[in-house]
Protein backbone atom coordinates (compact mmCIF):
# COMPACT_ATOMS: atom_id res chain seq x y z
CA UNK A 1 0.00 0.00 0.00
CA UNK A 2 1.10 3.58 -0.62
CA UNK A 3 0.01 7.06 0.44
CA UNK A 4 -0.53 10.00 -1.89
CA UNK A 5 0.19 13.62 -0.97
CA UNK A 6 -0.71 16.68 -3.06
CA UNK A 7 0.87 19.91 -1.86
CA UNK A 8 -0.03 23.44 -3.01
CA UNK A 9 -0.78 22.43 -6.60
CA UNK A 10 -1.59 25.00 -9.25
CA UNK A 11 -2.19 24.21 -12.91
CA UNK A 12 -3.24 26.07 -16.05
CA UNK A 13 -3.85 24.80 -19.57
CA UNK A 14 -1.93 26.81 -22.17
CA UNK A 15 -3.37 30.29 -22.62
CA UNK A 16 -6.17 29.78 -20.09
CA UNK A 17 -6.87 30.98 -16.59
CA UNK A 18 -5.84 28.65 -13.73
CA UNK A 19 -7.72 25.35 -13.60
CA UNK A 20 -6.38 24.38 -10.16
CA UNK A 21 -5.42 26.89 -7.47
CA UNK A 22 -3.25 26.03 -4.45
CA UNK A 23 -4.73 22.58 -3.78
CA UNK A 24 -3.41 20.37 -1.00
CA UNK A 25 -4.85 16.93 -0.22
CA UNK A 26 -3.66 13.63 1.21
CA UNK A 27 -4.94 10.09 0.74
CA UNK A 28 -3.60 7.67 3.33
CA UNK A 29 -2.71 4.10 2.45
CA UNK A 30 -5.74 1.96 1.67
CA UNK A 31 -8.24 4.84 1.85
CA UNK A 32 -11.02 5.62 -0.62
CA UNK A 33 -11.48 9.36 -1.34
CA UNK A 34 -14.06 11.00 -3.61
CA UNK A 35 -13.98 14.32 -5.45
CA UNK A 36 -17.36 15.99 -6.07
CA UNK A 37 -18.19 19.29 -7.71
CA UNK A 38 -19.88 20.97 -10.65
CA UNK A 39 -18.74 20.20 -14.19
CA UNK A 40 -15.66 22.23 -15.07
CA UNK A 41 -14.52 22.73 -11.48
CA UNK A 42 -11.21 20.91 -12.04
CA UNK A 43 -11.91 17.40 -10.71
CA UNK A 44 -10.49 15.53 -13.70
CA UNK A 45 -7.48 17.83 -13.90
CA UNK A 46 -6.73 17.14 -10.24
CA UNK A 47 -7.06 13.39 -10.77
CA UNK A 48 -4.71 13.58 -13.77
CA UNK A 49 -2.14 15.51 -11.75
CA UNK A 50 -2.49 13.13 -8.78
CA UNK A 51 -1.69 10.21 -11.09
CA UNK A 52 1.15 11.96 -12.91
CA UNK A 53 -0.64 12.20 -16.25
CA UNK A 54 -0.24 15.98 -15.93
CA UNK A 55 2.55 17.83 -14.14
CA UNK A 56 1.64 20.84 -11.99
CA UNK A 57 2.84 24.36 -12.70
CA UNK A 58 3.70 24.75 -9.03
CA UNK A 59 3.51 22.45 -6.03
CA UNK A 60 4.21 18.72 -5.92
CA UNK A 61 2.71 15.25 -5.79
CA UNK A 62 4.49 12.60 -3.76
CA UNK A 63 4.11 8.86 -3.16
CA UNK A 64 5.42 7.77 0.24
CA UNK A 65 7.50 10.95 0.30
CA UNK A 66 8.97 10.50 -3.19
CA UNK A 67 8.09 13.25 -5.67
CA UNK A 68 6.12 12.08 -8.71
CA UNK A 69 7.78 13.33 -11.91
CA UNK A 70 5.71 11.51 -14.55
CA UNK A 71 2.85 9.03 -15.04
CA UNK A 72 2.44 6.72 -12.07
CA UNK A 73 3.45 3.18 -12.99
CA UNK A 74 1.71 1.45 -10.11
CA UNK A 75 -1.82 2.62 -10.92
CA UNK A 76 -5.02 1.46 -12.57
CA UNK A 77 -7.50 3.73 -14.35
CA UNK A 78 -11.25 3.43 -14.95
CA UNK A 79 -13.18 6.07 -16.89
CA UNK A 80 -16.84 6.83 -17.57
CA UNK A 81 -16.69 4.94 -20.87
CA UNK A 82 -15.28 1.41 -20.44
CA UNK A 83 -13.32 1.67 -23.77
CA UNK A 84 -13.10 -2.08 -24.26
CA UNK A 85 -11.57 -3.45 -27.44
CA UNK A 86 -14.49 -4.77 -29.47
CA UNK A 87 -12.45 -7.41 -31.32
CA UNK A 88 -11.11 -9.00 -28.13
CA UNK A 89 -12.93 -11.24 -25.67
CA UNK A 90 -13.62 -10.19 -22.09
CA UNK A 91 -10.63 -12.19 -20.85
CA UNK A 92 -8.38 -10.75 -23.56
CA UNK A 93 -9.50 -7.23 -22.63
CA UNK A 94 -8.58 -7.80 -18.98
CA UNK A 95 -5.16 -9.11 -19.98
CA UNK A 96 -4.53 -6.35 -22.51
CA UNK A 97 -2.37 -4.12 -20.23
CA UNK A 98 0.03 -7.05 -19.98
CA UNK A 99 -0.29 -8.38 -23.52
CA UNK A 100 0.50 -4.97 -25.02
CA UNK A 101 4.09 -5.48 -23.82
CA UNK A 102 4.52 -9.24 -23.63
CA UNK A 103 2.66 -12.53 -23.55
CA UNK A 104 0.80 -13.11 -20.32
CA UNK A 105 1.79 -15.99 -18.07
CA UNK A 106 -0.51 -18.77 -16.90
CA UNK A 107 -0.51 -17.20 -13.45
CA UNK A 108 -1.62 -13.85 -14.89
CA UNK A 109 -4.34 -15.56 -16.91
CA UNK A 110 -5.56 -17.25 -13.75
CA UNK A 111 -5.53 -13.91 -11.94
CA UNK A 112 -7.62 -12.38 -14.75
CA UNK A 113 -10.23 -15.12 -14.36
CA UNK A 114 -10.17 -14.64 -10.57
CA UNK A 115 -10.74 -10.89 -10.97
CA UNK A 116 -13.65 -11.53 -13.31
CA UNK A 117 -15.08 -13.89 -10.70
CA UNK A 118 -14.70 -11.22 -8.02
CA UNK A 119 -16.56 -8.83 -10.32
CA UNK A 120 -19.20 -11.53 -10.87
CA UNK A 121 -18.71 -11.77 -14.62
CA UNK A 122 -16.42 -14.79 -15.07
CA UNK A 123 -19.13 -16.66 -16.93
CA UNK A 124 -18.74 -14.09 -19.73
CA UNK A 125 -14.97 -14.39 -20.10
CA UNK A 126 -15.22 -15.66 -23.68
CA UNK A 127 -17.85 -13.11 -24.77
CA UNK A 128 -17.14 -9.97 -26.77
CA UNK A 129 -18.00 -6.47 -25.48
CA UNK A 130 -20.97 -6.11 -27.84
CA UNK A 131 -22.58 -9.06 -26.04
CA UNK A 132 -22.42 -7.33 -22.65
CA UNK A 133 -24.66 -4.86 -20.86
CA UNK A 134 -23.31 -1.49 -19.71
CA UNK A 135 -22.90 -2.75 -16.16
CA UNK A 136 -21.05 -5.85 -17.35
CA UNK A 137 -18.70 -3.72 -19.45
CA UNK A 138 -17.96 -1.58 -16.39
CA UNK A 139 -17.10 -4.71 -14.41
CA UNK A 140 -14.66 -5.76 -17.14
CA UNK A 141 -13.06 -2.30 -17.13
CA UNK A 142 -12.51 -2.53 -13.37
CA UNK A 143 -10.99 -6.01 -13.66
CA UNK A 144 -8.67 -4.72 -16.41
CA UNK A 145 -7.54 -1.85 -14.19
CA UNK A 146 -6.68 -4.32 -11.42
CA UNK A 147 -4.87 -6.95 -13.47
CA UNK A 148 -1.39 -5.68 -12.54
CA UNK A 149 -2.36 -5.42 -8.85
CA UNK A 150 -1.80 -1.64 -8.65
CA UNK A 151 -1.33 0.19 -5.37
CA UNK A 152 -3.53 3.05 -6.65
CA UNK A 153 -6.83 3.17 -8.49
CA UNK A 154 -8.02 6.36 -10.24
CA UNK A 155 -11.66 6.44 -11.35
CA UNK A 156 -13.43 9.22 -13.26
CA UNK A 157 -17.23 8.82 -13.02
CA UNK A 158 -17.09 5.13 -13.94
CA UNK A 159 -20.75 4.43 -13.07
CA UNK A 160 -22.36 7.64 -14.35
CA UNK A 161 -24.17 6.02 -17.30
CA UNK A 162 -25.61 3.08 -15.34
CA UNK A 163 -29.06 2.58 -13.82
CA UNK A 164 -29.42 3.06 -10.07
CA UNK A 165 -29.59 -0.61 -9.07
CA UNK A 166 -26.62 -1.65 -11.20
CA UNK A 167 -24.68 1.33 -9.88
CA UNK A 168 -25.29 0.35 -6.26
CA UNK A 169 -24.31 -3.26 -6.95
CA UNK A 170 -21.06 -2.12 -8.54
CA UNK A 171 -20.33 0.16 -5.60
CA UNK A 172 -20.53 -2.81 -3.24
CA UNK A 173 -18.40 -4.99 -5.48
CA UNK A 174 -15.82 -2.23 -5.92
CA UNK A 175 -15.53 -1.66 -2.18
CA UNK A 176 -15.11 -5.38 -1.57
CA UNK A 177 -12.35 -5.78 -4.13
CA UNK A 178 -10.54 -2.59 -3.05
CA UNK A 179 -10.56 -3.79 0.55
CA UNK A 180 -9.26 -7.21 -0.44
CA UNK A 181 -6.57 -5.76 -2.71
CA UNK A 182 -5.64 -3.04 -0.15
CA UNK A 183 -5.79 -0.26 -2.73
CA UNK A 184 -5.66 3.51 -2.36
CA UNK A 185 -8.46 5.07 -4.45
CA UNK A 186 -9.27 8.53 -5.82
CA UNK A 187 -12.76 8.57 -7.36
CA UNK A 188 -14.66 11.34 -9.18
CA UNK A 189 -18.45 11.48 -9.00
CA UNK A 190 -21.34 13.93 -9.29
CA UNK A 191 -23.49 11.68 -7.10
CA UNK A 192 -23.47 12.76 -3.43
CA UNK A 193 -24.90 9.47 -2.15
CA UNK A 194 -22.25 7.55 -4.08
CA UNK A 195 -19.48 9.70 -2.59
CA UNK A 196 -20.78 9.19 0.96
CA UNK A 197 -21.26 5.45 0.53
CA UNK A 198 -17.80 4.80 -0.93
CA UNK A 199 -15.55 7.23 0.88
CA UNK A 200 -13.35 7.62 3.88
CA UNK A 201 -13.28 11.31 2.97
CA UNK A 202 -14.97 13.58 0.41
CA UNK A 203 -13.49 16.72 -1.17
CA UNK A 204 -15.93 19.29 -2.57
CA UNK A 205 -14.40 21.33 -5.41
CA UNK A 206 -15.39 24.66 -6.92
CA UNK A 207 -13.56 26.80 -9.52
CA UNK A 208 -10.26 24.99 -9.13
CA UNK A 209 -10.19 24.79 -5.35
CA UNK A 210 -11.18 22.38 -2.60
CA UNK A 211 -13.75 24.34 -0.63
CA UNK A 212 -14.90 21.66 1.81
CA UNK A 213 -13.58 18.39 3.22
CA UNK A 214 -15.99 15.93 4.82
CA UNK A 215 -14.72 12.87 6.73
CA UNK A 216 -17.09 9.90 6.41
CA UNK A 217 -17.35 8.03 9.67
CA UNK A 218 -19.78 5.32 8.56
CA UNK A 219 -18.81 1.83 9.71
CA UNK A 220 -17.21 -0.64 7.32
CA UNK A 221 -18.07 -2.80 5.53
CA UNK A 222 -20.72 -0.55 4.01
CA UNK A 223 -24.16 -2.14 3.61
CA UNK A 224 -27.28 -1.04 1.76
CA UNK A 225 -29.23 -0.23 4.95
CA UNK A 226 -26.76 2.59 5.69
CA UNK A 227 -28.13 4.53 2.72
CA UNK A 228 -31.34 5.20 4.69
CA UNK A 229 -29.77 6.04 8.04
CA UNK A 230 -29.88 9.41 9.78
CA UNK A 231 -26.07 9.58 9.77
CA UNK A 232 -25.91 8.94 6.01
CA UNK A 233 -28.52 11.61 5.33
CA UNK A 234 -26.71 14.07 7.57
CA UNK A 235 -23.41 13.56 5.75
CA UNK A 236 -25.14 13.89 2.39
CA UNK A 237 -26.77 17.12 3.55
CA UNK A 238 -23.40 18.59 4.61
CA UNK A 239 -21.92 17.89 1.19
CA UNK A 240 -25.03 19.20 -0.55
CA UNK A 241 -24.77 22.45 1.42
CA UNK A 242 -21.13 22.81 0.39
CA UNK A 243 -22.07 22.26 -3.25
CA UNK A 244 -24.92 24.75 -3.05
CA UNK A 245 -22.51 27.27 -1.55
CA UNK A 246 -20.16 26.74 -4.49
CA UNK A 247 -23.02 27.51 -6.90
CA UNK A 248 -23.53 30.90 -5.30
CA UNK A 249 -19.87 31.88 -5.60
Amino acid sequence: MASLRIEHITYSYAGQKPTLIDISWEVQRGEFHCLVGRSGCGKTSLLNIASGLLLPDTGSVSINGQTLAGPMTDAGFVFQTPTLLEWKTVLENVLFPIEIKRKSTLQEQQRAVALLAMMKIDECKDHFPRQLSGGQQSRVAIARALIKNPAFLFMDEPFAALDAITREELQDDLLAICTEQQMTVLFITHDIAEAVYLSNRVAVMSTGQIIHAEPISLARPRVMQMRYSQEFNGLSHMIRKALEGSQRT
